[in-house]
């Protein structure tokens, strides 16, 4: 039987894709910044949080692969 490993650019993008919905809700939620609009937090946030899941997806796929 062969062994099948997990789809990682699926928890990389997946990750990412979650990073930036939370990075886009603290944007929203957050008290206003004095010299940046809400465009420019949600895109400040957004990017960051998508970065770090993208990277927390990799390790879940890393982890995932090593269980199989």
């Amino acid at each position: 039987m062969p062994r099948r490993s997990p789809a990682f650019l699926r928890w990389i993008g997946t990750g990412a894709v979650v990073g930036f919905l939370v990075g886009l809700v603290m944007a929203v939620v957050s008290a206003d910044a004095a010299n940046y609009g809400l465009g420019s937090q949600v895109a400040y946030l957004g990017v960051m949080f998508a970065f770090l899941g993208a990277l927390l997806g990799a390790l879940v796929a890393v982890l995932v692969d090593r269980r199989a």
